[in-house]
């Protein structure tokens, strides 16, 4: 009896020694595969390419991306090289495209005949287990935000005074930093409204509110009537 015991235990040991690692396995696989397809797919292509939130211009790096995630408006990639180094591979790749780095990322731009035609910013993350780098053109509920000049954003709901907004962001940038900016894109008309802590910016029809509270920037649409 003893050893029948003896060997039924050492069974159920061994199965459960084969059976745990491809439990983790599965689960690693399924994350790894939901946080892909919440964002559009794995894919490999031979450079990285954004496209701007106003028009058909692209931005690109020339490097590969193996099973990164790709949407015109995004890239998530893996590389091993600085942020620096992709910035001038970006600017050796063509000349028309600038950078600035800063302490959260870099902000590239591309200029033709002095006036700027696309915008991307290039930042560190990890959200993406393996997928170090997040190249895309900023856009957010009707505004290009300046992603390089914060801490964190979050593509989240947030309630301040009973307002929900769509996305935040953390970080010291003052309503007149971020009208400043704004108003450089050449895109946008502004109303600056220091009292309430916000600004209403308007872009054709799509009016966008962002709300400012302590470090914490909040932005939602007002109004998008462009199909209009």
């Amino acid at each position: 009896m003893q050893n029948n015991k003896s060997t039924l235990e050492q069974k159920r040991n061994f199965v459960l020694v084969c059976i745990v690692p491809l439990l983790i396995l599965v689960i690693e696989i399924i994350l790894v595969w939901y946080s892909s397809f919440e964002a559009g797919g794995l894919t490999s292509k031979n450079r990285l390419t954004v496209v701007d939130a106003y028009s058909t211009e692209k931005i690109i790096i020339p490097v590969k991306m193996i099973n990164g995630i790709d949407v015109p408006s995004r890239q998530v990639f893996e590389s091993k090289l600085s942020t620096a180094e992709l910035c001038k591979l970006a600017n050796d790749y063509d000349s028309s495209v600038n950078y600035e780095l800063y302490e959260n990322g870099a902000y590239l731009y591309k200029k033709k005949d002095n006036k700027i035609i696309a915008r991307a910013t290039l930042y560190k993350t990890e959200e993406y287990c393996e997928l170090n780098y997040i190249f895309e053109n900023m856009y957010v509920e009707g505004i290009v935000f300046p992603k390089f000049l914060v801490t964190q954003c979050f593509d989240k709901q947030i309630t301040f005074n009973n307002v929900q907004y769509e996305f935040y962001a953390i970080g010291d940038i003052s309503i007149t930093q971020m009208a400043n900016w704004l108003s450089s894109t050449n895109n946008y008309n502004l109303q600056v409204i220091e009292t309430e802590n916000k600004i209403i910016s308007t872009y054709k029809d799509t009016q966008t509110e962002i709300y400012f509270e302590s470090k914490f920037i909040a932005v939602r649409m007002l109004a998008n009537n462009t199909e209009n």
